[in-house]
């Protein structure tokens, strides 16, 4: 008894380590990837400043680097504000203009003269105004755990977005407008997936994929690499009650045992905070 119990013990000790080890992989692929936005909108900005300089002679450069911009970074939406937040340009043609997105945090943080990204939530308005065809992506039906309840709200559609923006600034310094995009995360699996074949490799016990890796927007799985019964993912399944309150409400990471859709886990979930600190999600891992 006593040997056994030593064995379990260590066995599920290195079993946490590990999930937590992979919450680490996590956490710096997805920070990799929002200073990886941060530096692209910084080294366009003075290039646009330089086309708006030259007025509308311009407005051709600036529409052509802003789709090279999307094209080699993966945005879904770019737009141009002038010095008081207000759109005058977006790459989307169903997107409007001379609306204010000073709302946005990292714009408000380009307008003060510096360069942020962060994560944020963005509204089905937020997303439509920015381009129409977002918000059927963001939509996600939700799920209700089994034996809860049905939730009052039967889908989510909000977005969670990676942000990032920078200053234009004219020849004498003067903060002229702001460059600011997004990549929204509801139903993107590239960085969930990435990070499961570099972690797990595929590895199955019983038909069941070892390692599971996941976005949560609030505690609603926006983006995971677990799949329901019937094989489609897991998405509009919401995370347990305990992780939730110490997670999103505690702000606390929980490095323990954790029930996943179906199954227990020994999992690792960290908040994932706005650029004012505030938690608007999670990043997950979980060792079967």
């Amino acid at each position: 008894l006593v040997g056994s119990w030593i064995v379990s013990t260590t066995i599920m000790a290195q079993a946490q380590r590990t999930a937590e080890h992979d919450q680490a992989v996590v956490r710096t692929i997805y920070e990799d990837q929002l200073a990886a936005l941060r530096d692209a909108v910084a080294l366009q900005a003075p290039a646009l400043a330089e086309a708006r300089a030259r007025g509308a002679t311009g407005d051709a450069t600036i529409t052509a680097r802003l789709a090279r911009l999307r094209g080699a970074m993966g945005f879904d939406f770019l737009g141009v504000t002038d010095d008081r937040g207000l759109v005058r340009r977006r790459l989307s043609p169903a997107g409007g203009t001379g609306d204010s997105v000073t709302a946005l945090a990292v714009v408000r943080a380009a307008l003060a003269g510096r360069v942020a990204a962060a994560s944020a939530v963005l509204s089905a308005a937020e997303l439509a105004r920015e381009d129409p065809a977002l918000v059927a992506r963001a939509h996600i039906r939700l799920v209700p755990a089994s034996g809860s309840p049905s939730p009052r709200d039967t889908a989510l559609t909000a977005g969670l977005v990676q942000l990032a923006a920078a200053p234009i600034r004219d020849a004498s310094g003067r903060v002229r407008g702001v460059l600011y995009g997004g990549r929204l995360l509801n139903h993107r699996p590239e960085m969930v997936d990435q990070v499961w074949n570099l972690l797990y490799r595929g590895e199955r016990y019983r038909s069941e994929d070892v390692g599971t890796v996941t976005i949560f927007l609030g505690d609603v799985r926006i983006a995971t690499t677990i799949r329901d019964r019937a094989g489609p993912r897991a998405l509009g399944t919401r995370a347990s009650a305990p992780v939730a309150e110490a997670v999103l409400h505690r702000g606390e990471p929980w490095h323990r045992r954790a029930f996943v859709v179906r199954d227990w886990y020994i999992a690792a979930y960290e908040p994932l905070r706005a650029l004012d600190g505030t938690t608007v999600g999670m990043l997950a891992v979980g060792v079967l």
